[in-house]
């Protein structure tokens, strides 16, 4: 196995391949993250130095019908010129998420042809995660403005009755007269 297949097969650009696992009917691929990535997260400095790591285990695009998953390590860096200490983003995964996005556009291009339980029952995953998917990307396709609130304002105030009084009178035809009245 090499970094080709990585890159090639799965979309890791920028990660080594470190070995692989056959357990339980799945391959796990180890990976790492290659020194170009390794910079500072809040001024993208890279004078960094490591500070621990933890390891994050991703699904990723099945090899046949055999689950692959990706155990890929992920540095904690401390940054020489702001002080910052934070773990890498990893780009080939959304945050808490467990899947890669290329398995995420899998299940997206399995969903044009197929139910979701059809889809849950061929990958190995439950029905919920594959409409979780499903959801989330028609959410960012159509996605609708919507603007913020202004901040509330009391409602029994003298000002905001004169403001609302106003927008009546000017809203009604002259010698209207107006059964509401504010007090």
């Amino acid at each position: 196995m090499s970094t080709s297949l990585i890159y090639h097969a799965f979309g890791l650009q920028g990660y080594e391949y470190v070995h692989q696992q056959f357990v339980g009917g799945r391959i796990l691929f180890r990976v790492r993250p290659k020194a170009k990535l390794l910079c500072c997260f809040r001024c993208k400095s890279y004078r960094v130095i490591r500070r621990g790591m933890r390891e994050r285990m991703l699904r990723t695009l099945p090899i046949g019908f055999k689950p692959v998953w990706l155990l890929v390590e992920v540095p904690r860096l401390k940054c020489l010129v702001c002080g910052c200490l934070r773990s890498i983003r990893l780009g080939i995964a959304a945050p808490r998420r467990w899947y890669t996005r290329s398995f995420e556009r899998f299940v997206l291009a399995l969903t044009k042809v197929m139910t979701l339980k059809d889809i849950s029952r061929l990958i190995g995953i439950g029905w919920d995660c594959v409409k979780d998917i499903l959801k989330r990307h028609l959410a960012g396709r159509f996605w609708t403005f919507t603007p913020k609130r202004q901040p509330s304002t009391r409602w029994d105030s003298p000002a905001r009755k004169t403001v609302n009084s106003l927008c009546l009178s000017a809203l009604t035809p002259p010698g209207w007269l107006l059964s509401t009245r504010f007090s």
